[in-house]
């Protein structure tokens, strides 16, 4: 039989295959019908046209989005990086599920106090104060990108160590290589800015509050419950660098049931900016949990969640701006992240997780 033979007959035998299905005939059914019509050779050419294609390891390569050249080139390394190798041991972190849809204030503030709600959840962090072997000294509300990367790592050396002890290391410059940063000097440096938020982060209290049907829940307590830390004499002021950080039973137990793996590279790659974190921590704990065609997140709601810092007339405005170009460096370092912006918000569908959960 020749090949225009062929071809002929697979065609009729698909039409026949699509008639039946349209009409609801059960596939092997449709199958023992194709078969006494067209014989065997028939059934096996339509049973293969109707298997999904398997791509090769480079089609799938290629099937990521290219990369936006307009991207900072450090991310960018990060972002080929994480296309090339699965996380390993040491690039894997965990962040609460909770911190992952509510996170900390994202600019400096005088406040004490700082609010957030995400439909029947909301978080309130209070600001502290810790003995620096003298006295007590207030501390600030912790904020910025800082506390974000600090938190992952203490939250995978709990999990990994199975204690809610951690040993912290001797010295900030040495922790500050941990997270992809190098120590700067100065008022405003790496080291300084670096001190005071792991201080403004064990001083904090955090309050949790969630509804479930018609009862309202609230839960309070420490994230850090103990911080034992070295004191120094610097220019007239006392310095405190933490030998141990101590997670309070509540969260340590908490953490442990829900846990959301991050991959580290991702979180040093986007370690500039609390808001492009935040938004890597949300869509990390929610995509792969999307049932159904797909989730869409309107402006208004993205704004709530994380822009409560753009106010006034144009504040939504000024968010979305921001959002969007957050949206492309968070994409750029999680690159099965199924998002698209449309008219009204982005649209989410489901997607495979960046770091797979028995990574833990």
């Amino acid at each position: 039989m020749n090949d225009e033979m062929n071809a002929l007959i697979l065609e009729n035998a698909q039409k026949l295959q699509a008639l039946l299905r349209d009409n609801q005939i059960a596939p092997e059914l449709a199958f023992d019908l194709i078969r006494q019509t067209f014989g065997e050779e028939a059934v096996a050419a339509v049973r293969k046209t109707l298997e999904p294609k398997q791509l090769t390891l480079s089609e799938a390569d290629n099937a990521l989005p290219p990369l936006d050249e307009s991207l900072p080139a450090a991310l960018k390394g990060f972002a080929e990086k994480i296309r090339e190798s699965v996380p390993d041991h040491d690039d894997i972190g965990f962040m609460h599920s909770i911190l992952c849809q509510l996170g900390l204030p994202r600019r400096k503030t005088d406040a004490t106090r700082h609010t957030r709600v995400c439909d029947s959840v909301a978080i309130q962090i209070d600001a502290g104060s810790l003995w620096d072997g003298q006295q007590f000294v207030d501390q600030p509300l912790p904020y910025g990108a800082f506390p974000r990367l600090i938190l992952a790592y203490l939250n995978s050396e709990a999990l990994r160590q199975r204690s809610p002890e951690i040993s912290v290391g001797p010295s900030a410059s040495a922790f500050l290589r941990t997270l992809g940063t190098s120590s700067t000097g100065g008022a405003n440096g790496s080291y300084t800015m670096f001190k005071k938020q792991v201080q403004a982060l064990a001083a904090c209290r955090l309050t949790l509050g969630y509804s479930v049907q018609d009862k309202a829940y609230t839960l309070k307590g420490d994230i850090i419950e103990g911080f034992e830390a070295w004191t120094t004499e610097s220019s007239g002021c006392r310095s405190m660098w933490p030998e141990s950080i101590v997670f309070s039973d509540r969260y340590y137990e908490n953490l442990s049931e829900h846990a959301v793996p991050v991959d580290m590279r991702a979180l040093h790659a986007l370690k500039g900016s609390a808001l492009a974190l935040d938004l890597y921590f949300m869509v990390t704990e929610r995509l792969h949990r999307i049932r159904g065609s797909h989730t869409i997140l309107r402006w208004h709601q993205l704004h709530a969640q994380f822009g409560t810092e753009y106010t006034g007339e144009n504040g939504i405005r000024n968010f979305k701006r921001e959002f969007l170009k957050v949206l492309k460096r968070v994409q750029a370092v999680y690159p099965k992240a199924n998002i698209a912006v449309v008219k009204t918000g982005i649209r989410l569908k489901h997607s495979p997780p960046p770091v797979g959960y028995r990574s833990r």
